[in-house]
């Protein structure tokens, strides 16, 4: 028997006893002189009204509470049964069933919410949600760290960090995809933007994936221009090694065969063997030299993986000073130092950071020959994103800007005697490193190259 039929049972029960005794009550008034057993009789009465009343609202009490609490999401109520009626007591059972079956529901959800969260923060892609009134309510660490900042609460605040950003961010719309060229905290980006339309709680919300495309970009063009190193330095070997070993061969067999003759022209005149002679010395020359050439532009395919660990950047600067000292004997400039704080650490290969450092000293001290105050600055701090920045500042004639989009191509120089493979060396070493290297100039005043690390 359930609750339901107990219930109709004890009712029934309690209407019963209720009018046996409001009848015996009525007889003995009417049927005898009796006054204070009627009077009991009536009391019992009301205490039997009394019962039955509080007896059928317990369980509108009982679902009433149990409504409200789920109504205000709060299930820790619990419905005790160590005193209730057997025709209550299935009521309580199922209704402790049911409270139990949304604490696990709740519980269930609260964990794959955190799961989620855990999930949002430590995906490597930096994540903003935020509602139509620009209310940020997702800011994930990925977007922490691209943007440099612990706490985002609204997109007016980003106009302070990147105008820019906050104007695509306000103007993008779901289902859109579009590509930001800015400058943030002195570093150049290009993130790419993608919007979609997500409703929590009855309010719609755009979530916006941001990617710096840079660092990729930056990637593959350094890989791209591998594959046809590797192309064209093997053609051209192929093709220029036997060239030098027969024009060697040839000088040495005309050489030769004139010890042996006594200075014999070979009937073909002594201007024509000499010119013979020297036609076969400079194929051999240049031979050699585009060899030597090809050989050097091979060195980018052929760098070594870095081994990290840590150091202190002041010890790699007096590293590279002392390796420059034969140059900067040659000259009166003295190189400035600046390193800030002073126990400035960097985790990276230091022989081939210090390549990097060396490679744009160099650059440096040949943009400020003949100047007349040159000055040339290597400097080292924390940016505002915590990296390691290493720069090299010389006041030279300046780069312009046609020649800054260029300048760590592979081949392209501005020199008349340079090979083009300085910079672009430079470049894939901080590759290597996951790191970038990047140059600001202002054309007649100063030119500037960041490490950012």
């Amino acid at each position: 028997m359930d609750f339901r039929q107990h219930l109709v049972v004890q009712v029934m029960f309690r209407v019963i006893a209720l009018a046996a005794v409001l009848g015996l009550a009525a007889h003995l008034i009417y049927a005898t002189n009796l006054v204070a057993t009627p009077a009991i009789l009536f009391a019992v009465a009301l205490a039997q009204v009394y019962e039955l009343i509080r007896y059928n609202t317990r369980t509108d009490r009982d679902l009433t509470y149990f409504f409200n609490s789920v109504r205000y999401n709060d299930f820790s109520l619990n419905f005790p049964s160590g005193r209730r009626s057997q025709a209550y007591s299935g009521l309580v059972e199922s209704l402790n069933e049911l409270m139990s079956a949304f604490r696990r529901e709740r519980a269930g959800k609260e964990a794959q919410y955190r799961f989620m969260q855990t999930v949002v923060e430590h995906v490597n892609m930096a994540l903003i949600a935020f509602d139509r009134d620009g209310e940020v309510q997702l800011f994930n660490l990925a977007a922490k760290r691209l943007l440099g900042v612990g706490y985002l609460r609204s997109l007016g605040a980003l106009e302070d960090i990147s105008p820019a950003l906050a104007a695509a961010l306000r103007d993008i719309r779901p289902g859109q995809d579009s590509i930001l060229k800015m400058e943030l905290l002195d570093e150049p980006m290009q993130l790419a933007l993608s919007a979609v339309e997500v409703r929590q709680e009855n309010k719609l919300q755009v979530l916006v994936s941001l990617i710096d495309l840079e660092p990729a970009l930056a990637q593959n063009e350094v890989l791209a221009w591998q594959k046809l190193i590797r192309v064209l330095t093997h053609e051209i070997m192929n093709s220029i090694t036997p060239i030098a070993s027969l024009s060697g061969s040839l000088s040495g067999v005309l050489r030769d065969a004139q010890v042996a003759s006594a200075g014999s022209d070979f009937g073909i005149g002594a201007e024509a063997a000499q010119d013979l002679r020297t036609g076969l010395d400079t194929i051999g020359r240049r031979s050699a030299g585009l060899l030597r050439f090809v050989e050097a532009y091979r060195n980018l395919t052929r760098l070594p993986s870095p081994t990290f660990k840590v150091f202190r950047v002041d010890g790699l600067f007096q590293q590279v000073r002392e390796l420059m000292s034969a140059e900067l004997s040659r000259s009166e400039l003295r190189i400035s130092v600046e390193v800030e704080p002073e126990t400035l650490e960097l985790t990276a290969d230091q022989d081939l950071v210090g390549q990097v450092l060396i490679n744009l000293i160099k650059n440096a001290l040949d943009a400020v020959d003949g100047r007349d105050d040159p000055q040339v600055g290597l400097s080292a701090k924390l940016d505002r994103r915590g990296k390691v920045v290493l720069q090299v500042q010389d006041n030279g004639p300046g780069i312009s800007p046609e020649v800054a989009a260029q300048i760590f191509i592979p081949f392209f120089t501005t020199k008349s005697d340079g090979s083009g493979i300085g910079l672009a060396i430079c470049r894939e070493i901080m590759q290597m490193h996951g790191s970038s290297v990047t140059v600001q100039s202002d054309p007649g005043r100063q030119t500037l190259f960041t490490l950012r690390f």
